[in-house]
């Protein structure tokens, strides 16, 4: 079952490609999206159901609806040039642990720290907080928040000597 919504993300994420930024099909696709993400690892931990494949199928799914509400926005909103570089700077942070992950562990090694959590639900909340705050000031605020959790994913799978993709965080190693 909890596969399964992770499933329903992925699907509705793609959905969210083809509906216009900020209509009521986006905002109906966007919760639904929202609701699964908190939904699929509650009903695995309740089920005794989490496994390696599904926190590996999360991960996915999360990637795959940020990718989305990023194009989303770029179509979207005017995102100024220090923002994107911000944004890039994270991303070659990110893709850098993901590659030294892959190489010491031999598998994809995304991590469901606290600060990645944080990092997430603010880049799901990017739309609105959006319209209720201005890109500028939300762009500072997600991009903070993703930028500590991109450092300490890296330190983690740095100094870790054995992947736990459930690691709650640097302190917790």
């Amino acid at each position: 079952m909890a596969n399964a919504l992770t499933v329903i993300r992925m699907f509705c994420s793609v959905f969210l490609l083809f509906s216009r930024p900020f209509s009521a099909v986006f905002w109906g696709l966007y919760v639904v999206c929202g609701f699964s993400d908190v939904a699929d690892g509650y009903v695995a931990r309740k089920t005794k159901t989490e496994s390696k494949a599904g926190a590996l199928l999360d991960s996915i799914a999360d990637i795959v609806f940020t990718i989305v509400i990023f194009v989303k926005m770029i179509a979207a909103v005017v995102i100024p040039m220090w923002v994107w570089l911000w944004i890039g700077g994270i991303a070659a942070l990110r893709f850098g642990s993901y590659v030294i992950g892959y190489f010491k562990y031999r598998t994809f090694s995304s991590l469901h720290t606290l600060a990645n959590k944080s990092s997430g639900f603010l880049l799901f909340s990017f739309p609105v907080l959006y319209v209720l705050l201005g890109v500028n000031r939300t762009a500072v605020l997600v991009c903070m928040v993703s930028s500590v959790a991109a450092v300490e994913e890296f330190l983690i799978i740095i100094r870790g000597k054995a992947l736990d993709r459930n690691c709650r965080g640097v302190w917790r190693m």
